[in-house]
């Protein structure tokens, strides 16, 4: 896709982004440096609500969008400094 494809759904995908971040869901939002997307830290109550959220994005349906869901935890690094002698 070129940059002015789109630019008719911007719009209406930031209006979702601010709705998702008033939610809870999104809780940290950036734009990649090679300008080729973004990168979303959301909070959801498992994989299926996370996948909902993004899935309701304009970009998304319109089918110029594509995402990759990543569980995080707590870093191990910390953990295991927590819980050694």
């Amino acid at each position: 896709f070129k940059p002015e494809d789109f630019a008719p759904h911007l719009p209406a995908e930031s209006r979702r982004a601010i709705e998702l971040y008033a939610e809870g869901l999104f809780r940290q939002i950036h734009s990649r440096s090679d300008g080729r997307g973004a990168v979303i830290q959301l909070e959801a109550s498992d994989e299926a609500a996370a996948r909902q959220a993004l899935e309701s994005l304009p970009l998304v349906g319109a089918g110029m969008l594509e995402f990759v869901l990543y569980g995080l935890g707590p870093y191990r690094g910390f953990v295991a400094s927590l819980t050694s002698s």
